[in-house]
């Protein structure tokens, strides 16, 4: 599911069609992968909160260097 979403937020940005797309989508991911961190944490799933710690590292650099 993951890749299908990064895929999405990208493919528009390649051609130009959408480049606004791009930092909106990543923008939106950041809570989107927080509440999934938080999630996995009251779960007791410890191994899946790593992972989710860095897509919206990710997302929050993607969207800043498109705003920027």
């Amino acid at each position: 599911m993951n890749l299908v979403l990064w895929t999405a937020a990208g493919v528009p940005a390649a051609p130009g069609l959408a480049p606004v797309r791009v930092p909106v989508t990543a923008l939106c991911r950041v809570p989107l992968t927080a509440g999934a961190m938080i999630t996995h944490g009251r779960r007791g799933e410890s191994a899946s909160v790593l992972p989710n710690l860095c897509c919206p590292a990710v997302a929050a650099f993607v969207a800043w260097g498109r705003f920027a």
